[in-house]
């Protein structure tokens, strides 16, 4: 009977699967040469070891959708509570409609006010849940379906359209009702009904406050916005600074 030579092994090894080792072992016995035996054993991968990269892939869009899920969500419950302002400013508008001699402009401009802000308001919660659309949406792979996906992006982006336009009639509407609140604040009186310049203190007290405490926001986020601007240019002009410097010391010492 023939003994297997290391040839013989050389090639059962290439026929053998990928994940075998093959034992050899020489085989003394007394008054014979040694002999080469071969012996196969199948290798032990640690499956935890092994990572896919689509694993690592969807690790990361999950991740994403996480974030996008959280942001959504904390802009409904933040917009759900702002909801209250444009409400109040609607049925005030509706209610004193006619008792504002003083300035009839007035409760209409509450009214439209909180109707076109609640409209806006209605729109960015919108806007909010079709983003959390999207981040459930998400294409993890080449053959994952987006038309869902592709739908709610375009709707996304024409709310975002919409509520760019009511934004910017809020603001000159916003302009308006200051020119009108604040130009009778002088001559308005609450006391006699009849008189022409009367408005009732309800309509022209609650206009009068949410005008000014929106103007006062509006210049601590201006404030806010220049000082934050300002210490990321010094940073930047410090940090430019100290690169030179080093460049400087580098080429010196390189001298």
């Amino acid at each position: 009977m023939t003994e297997p030579t290391q040839t013989d092994a050389a090639v059962q090894e290439k026929l053998l699967p990928a994940d075998t080792v093959v034992i050899q072992a020489q085989v003394v016995d007394e008054g014979k040469e040694p002999t080469i035996t071969t012996a196969t054993a199948a290798a032990a991968v640690d499956p935890t070891t092994t990572k896919s990269p689509d694993k690592k892939k969807d690790s990361g869009v999950g991740a994403i959708v996480a974030v996008a899920c959280c942001g959504s969500v904390a802009a409904l419950a933040f917009l759900a509570i702002l909801a209250a302002i444009p409400i109040i400013q609607t049925v005030i508008g509706w209610r004193y409609a006619d008792r504002c001699p003083a300035n009839w402009r007035i409760p209409h401009y509450s009214f439209i006010a909180g109707v076109i802000g609640l409209v806006t308001i209605g729109l960015m919660m919108i806007q909010a849940v079709l983003a959390l659309v999207i981040a459930a949406k998400v294409p993890k792979d080449e053959k994952s379906s987006v038309g869902g996906f592709f739908a709610a992006t375009c709707g996304l982006c024409g709310i975002s359209v919409v509520v760019i336009f009511l934004t910017i009639f809020l603001l000159g509407w916003f302009i308006a009702g200051c020119v009108w609140v604040f130009g009778a604040w002088n001559r308005v009186q609450y006391n006699d009904p009849d008189g022409t310049n009367y408005c009732h203190p309800t309509v022209y007290r609650v206009t009068f406050w949410l005008l000014l405490l929106s103007l006062i926001y509006q210049l601590y986020t201006c404030c806010r916005s220049s000082s934050q601007t300002a210490k990321q240019g010094k940073r930047a002009k410090a940090a430019k600074q100290s690169s030179s410097e080093g460049t400087v010391i580098n080429s010196g010492s390189t001298v």
